[in-house]
């Protein structure tokens, strides 16, 4: 009788095992579009993301930055993102008027290179930069996110809530960033901001004041990785 006790009990003791090892508090994979599609993929790799500074360049833009974005945009509420009409004052600024007549995956590849020029102007690349801002919070990661802000702008799309690690993490950074860009195009979350809607450079920044304060840095670094990846800009 001990013997068949002892037996249930380590049966017991293995599924409990089991179950603890199958969760994961991080997002759902299949939410956040971590498997990429051949397509999504083949892209990632062509796209050749460089940036170019007199001082050291210590971090890199990494495939992976680029798959996460690629696929992301994949999200059906993101599309819009991809079917709204540009400003094109902006695009001739970005010497890419040829998006208007863009492809989806075209126009994905472009949100690749625009968010990748925000985030060399506000971290250099550097996924474990962090600002401590006026009121408190802490902007952290290649795209200077803070956690609250995580959390209002992406959250509730992909149902999960941001630590302070999470905004650390290049891809869940990322991620976050396309939902603020998406709030900034729609003119903001309220429909609050008209003057931003559409807008990729902005007189009164909404989110990141280097749209605003550093226009030229994103343009130059825009451009220089346009002119060698999108040859649909230039149609």
């Amino acid at each position: 009788m001990n013997t068949f006790k002892n037996a249930l009990l380590v049966i017991f003791c293995l599924m409990v095992l089991v179950a603890c090892g199958s969760k994961d508090s991080s997002p759902n994979n299949s939410n956040l579009g971590e498997v990429v599609g051949s397509e999504n993929q083949e892209d990632a790799k062509s796209l050749d993301v460089k940036f170019y500074s007199s001082a050291p360049q210590i971090h890199t833009w990494k495939e992976s930055y680029t798959s996460i974005i690629l696929e992301t945009l994949d999200r059906p509420e993101l599309r819009t993102l991809l079917d709204l009409p540009l400003n094109t004052n902006d695009l001739s600024m970005l010497k890419c008027t040829g998006y208007q007549n863009a492809s989806v995956q075209e126009r994905k590849k472009f949100f690749v290179l625009y968010l990748a020029s925000i985030a060399y102007a506000e971290s250099r690349l550097n996924p474990r930069s962090t600002y401590l801002e006026t009121d408190g919070s802490l902007s952290s990661g290649l795209l200077q996110i803070d956690k609250n802000s995580a959390n209002r702008h992406a959250g509730p799309y992909i149902d999960y809530r941001y630590s302070q690690n999470d905004v650390l993490d290049p891809h869940l950074n990322l991620i976050a960033g396309l939902y603020v860009l998406k709030h900034q195009l729609e003119g903001g979350m309220n429909d609050d901001r008209p003057d931003i809607k559409n807008r990729l450079f902005t007189n009164k920044s909404y989110y990141w004041s280097v749209i605003t304060l550093k226009q030229e840095h994103i343009i130059k670094t825009f451009v220089a990785n346009s002119q060698r990846n999108l040859d649909f800009c230039f149609r």
